[in-house]
């Protein structure tokens, strides 16, 4: 759990039968990358903040994210990356509430040829709308993360 915090790297983990995985809260400029995140009763990934401002440019990079409840699950939290995961046997692989992400190159439990849609939601006027963000080039394959 990261509050506050910025520019920490968590590298080379193996984050397993936790409620959640590795939570970020108001923290930005942080590097998630080659973990092993998994069997997670909640989220693999949860970023949130109590403003837009408070939790961005970060980064989940090389982390295979498997048999989690929510693999990654990003709330009021913008201009994060999620580059080249694995997502694999998660009950839900992605979602996001008031926030804009880049996903790219992420392999989401099967070959696809076509963009992922990455479905969320953002409020406008006091009401949740529903929307999306796309992975416009998944994976065709898993990436081998040591």
């Amino acid at each position: 759990f990261l509050l506050e915090a910025s520019e920490n790297i968590v590298l080379s983990n193996s984050i397993t039968e936790n409620e959640d995985g590795i939570e970020l809260e108001d923290s930005s400029n942080n590097i998630i990358s080659e973990n092993l995140i998994s069997s997670n009763n909640d989220y693999g990934v949860e970023f949130h903040a109590s403003s837009i401002e408070k939790c961005i440019d970060n980064t989940i990079t090389y982390n295979t994210i498997e048999s989690n409840n929510q693999g990654v699950y990003i709330e009021n939290s913008s201009n994060n990356t999620v580059l080249k995961n694995n997502f694999l046997r998660n009950k839900r692989h992605a979602l996001f509430e008031n926030c804009t992400n880049i996903w790219n190159r992420n392999y989401w439990g099967r070959p696809r040829i076509l963009p992922k849609l990455i479905f969320g939601t953002i409020e406008k006027n006091s009401k949740k709308i529903l929307w999306f963000n796309i992975d416009w080039r998944p994976a065709l394959s898993p990436y081998d993360i040591p």
